[in-house]
């Protein structure tokens, strides 16, 4: 854990003029007192109605800094009065919160709440799953339909996966009928076993697209046709996501004078989940919503291999 994160994230709360971070703050100081004389129900009692008191804050940093805390110490308190369930819920949150977290000083904390932490960062047990935030893709069916693409609309495939001779002879045909046996053509170079009913490649991507349009849409774009619908449709479900507002230390351009009050969410992906060979154990995709930049908008220089992966994932014979 980064060093002094626990006592940045309860000096941040005090100085906060809102009632309730007023009210998080003091709940904090107290509860932290009790648990130095290990009164540590006394402590729980007290910092269970904080959440509330936490979650009110309407500034979005602060309020993740302060729910961060909130649960670290509720964690701390459950664990104290050996109520292992309700210590390792608040702990789960207060990871997810602060997805950096990775250990936790057993000079100031008592083997029994050491030993849960490790245990809960062991492992990446810590690191919440795509189902968590995009919950039902297990078990998400695309809609039916007996009628054919709309060879006029858009074409998710074709902008996603189609070469770029492809893209340029299908704007060329003008004749529906054309576009639809161009459309059939398309998918059958791709079936990765020809000769029987089913096209599985075709299958997934158009599963994937549906979901997609279901989940990732924005106020300007279709789902597919967004950042993370780009990525899923191209890479499926990430091995995990983490989403917190954005801090200073992000150095997100935003306008001058811009107040920072969007959010981050990160999409992780281990090597074995992408279709190339990488020597870096997983590659990261950030998704930025902020005032100045949009919603959800991909921060593509950050990581060449990220990007790579999804090249060769829109074309894997290139």
């Amino acid at each position: 854990m980064r060093r002094h994160l626990l006592s940045l994230l309860f000096a941040v709360i005090p100085f906060t003029w809102t009632a309730a971070a007023q009210d998080a703050g003091a709940a904090l100081a107290e509860a932290r007192q009790h648990i130095a004389k290990k009164d540590y129900g006394k402590a729980a009692s007290i910092l269970e109605p904080a959440v509330q008191s936490a979650e009110s804050i309407s500034d979005p940093t602060t309020r993740g800094q302060a729910l961060a805390a909130v649960h670290f110490y509720a964690a701390v308190a459950y664990s104290g009065a050996q109520d292992d369930p309700k210590a390792e819920t608040h702990l789960k949150e207060y990871l997810r919160l602060t997805p950096n977290a990775r250990a936790v000083d057993p000079a100031k904390y008592d083997k029994r709440f050491v030993a849960l932490f490790e245990r809960l960062t062991s492992d990446g047990n810590a690191e919440p799953g795509f189902e968590n935030y995009y919950p039902g893709f297990g078990t998400f069916e695309a809609p039916a339909t007996n009628t054919p693409p709309d060879v006029f609309g858009p074409n998710p495939a074709l902008l996603l996966i189609g070469s770029k001779a492809e893209q340029k002879e299908f704007r060329a045909l003008t004749a529906a009928l054309e576009r639809e046996k161009f459309i059939e053509d398309f998918w059958t170079r791709r079936d990765p076993t020809p000769g029987t009913p089913e096209n599985e490649f075709r299958t997934t991507f158009l599963r994937r697209v549906a979901f997609a349009d279901k989940n990732f849409a924005t106020r300007d774009v279709l789902g597919s046709m967004s950042d993370r619908g780009r990525v899923f449709i191209l890479l499926g479900e990430p091995a995990y996501v983490r989403r917190r507002p954005i801090m200073r230390e992000d150095r997100i351009v935003v306008a001058d004078n811009a107040l920072i009050n969007g959010t981050i969410e990160q999409w992780v992906y281990r090597r074995e989940q992408l279709p190339m060979k990488l020597a870096k154990e997983r590659v990261t995709y950030r998704f930025v919503t902020q005032e100045g930049i949009g919603e959800a908008v991909l921060q593509k220089q950050e990581d060449a291999f990220a990007m790579q992966a999804l090249a060769v994932a829109a074309n894997p014979k290139q």
